[in-house]
């Protein structure tokens, strides 16, 4: 069933980290991935980028990242495994998105139109 879901929008108040290791393990095919919520641990997100070019983030096509307290590791790690990212938004987000995070998009994230 994981295999069929390419799309997934979750919208909740806090996401643990239970939740984010199954989206991380058992959905292959993600390709969008869009979160609006207002806790998810940093270190779940970070470690859906971890392990470079082979990590499930690495084949995300569309990052959505709306109301997010994160810290600037796990954005970090975002802008350098990305890769094939074509949609990256960050709203509503207190100061986290900086020109150091910017500037590891554009070297990095090729593909990246909006």
């Amino acid at each position: 069933m994981g295999s069929k879901i390419t799309r997934l929008h979750i919208a909740v108040q806090r996401l643990c980290d239970s939740v984010m290791l199954l989206i991380a393990s058992q959905l292959p095919n993600l390709s969008h991935l869009a979160l609006d919520v207002y806790y998810l641990n940093s270190n779940t997100l970070k470690r859906l980028f971890a392990g470079g070019l082979h990590s499930q983030g690495a084949k995300l096509r569309s990052l959505r990242l709306c109301r997010l307290k994160i810290t600037y590791r796990a954005l970090f790690s975002i802008g350098r495994w990305a890769r094939s990212l074509v949609d990256l938004e960050t709203s509503h987000m207190s100061s986290s998105v900086d020109d150091r995070f910017l500037v590891l998009l554009a070297k990095n994230c090729k593909l990246l139109q909006t």
